[in-house]
């Protein structure tokens, strides 16, 4: 019904008259006695269009042509029965944030904390940005956020997971309004790791003996993913194109050693970190 109901609607705003034949839609036409079968396409009337229009505004107790499904069920339950429909993630709307050393975080004027296994989260308007923000790449690794070695320039920071799609744009946007927070980005010790910390701040959190990864090293040849870097060839030219002197000898290193550690593995094995000023 819920893909019934959104293939509906965007016949409608598309304004057509027909769509590609299918079971379900014959099914539905053949409930609804409307359309008619040219060839590989359903064809509509101006009356059967309403008569679609109609049915589903019923089911859905809401207009079909200007309904959000992608909005929360408990918004859909108030107006329509089959709150169902709605498509967003139960928790989308919400960030996962964390602060190492019993620093407080401040959510709606209201002071909480994180223990140790602990995350806290909140839809991102409700969220008062501290100085500096840690911004982690991977879902994991925010997950064990007090075994981070945070380098000491950073480690009262707010510790943000960035995640992905709307939830990314919506974290990426609060930051860009507040300008007096420092962003720091902790990403994989890839190609592609590097190519997304040096696209969300100038501050970059890396390994701090990462001059000591080589191929004759015991670490890279147990715990390196070899073709995981192979398949980013792509990310290391565009990192290489992006020309920050400050990052060269690092993407020089990888590339040398055919290095991808994730921040899984930075973070299970204690490295001790240091923050990297792309600007300089």
């Amino acid at each position: 019904m819920i893909n019934m109901a959104r293939s509906v609607q965007k016949l409608l705003r598309q304004g057509k008259n027909e769509v590609a034949k299918g079971e379900r839609w014959e099914k539905l036409c053949s409930s609804l006695g409307i359309g008619q079968v040219k060839h590989k396409v359903i064809v509509f009337s101006d009356e059967d269009l309403v008569a679609l229009r109609n049915r589903f505004t019923l089911l859905l107790n809401s207009n079909i042509y200007t309904f959000d499904f992608d909005t929360d069920r408990t918004t859909l339950a108030k107006k329509t029965a089959n709150e169902k429909v709605g498509k967003k993630a139960v928790f989308s709307h919400l960030i996962q944030v964390a602060r190492q050393n019993d620093l407080p975080i401040i959510i709606n004027g209201q002071t909480t904390f994180t223990p140790s296994g602990s995350l806290t989260s909140t839809p991102i308007e409700l969220l008062e940005l501290p100085e500096k923000v840690v911004l982690v790449e991977n879902g994991e690794t925010i997950i064990y956020w007090y075994d981070i070695r945070l380098p000491k320039e950073c480690e009262d920071a707010l510790i943000i997971y960035r995640g992905h799609g709307s939830a990314a744009r919506k974290i990426l946007d609060r930051l860009a309004e507040s300008p007096t927070t420092l962003v720091y980005a902790y990403c994989d010790f890839d190609p592609a790791g590097l190519m997304i910390a040096s696209s969300l701040s100038e501050n970059i959190i890396i390994p701090e003996d990462w001059e000591s990864l080589t191929k004759s090293s015991d670490f890279l040849r147990k715990f390196n993913k070899r073709n995981c870097f192979i398949d980013q060839r792509k990310e290391m030219k565009l990192v290489r194109d992006k020309n920050i002197q400050a990052l060269n000898p690092i993407i020089d290193h990888i590339e040398k050693h055919e290095i991808a550690l994730t921040q899984e593995c930075l973070t299970a094995h204690n490295f001790k970190l240091i923050v990297m000023d792309l600007s300089d």
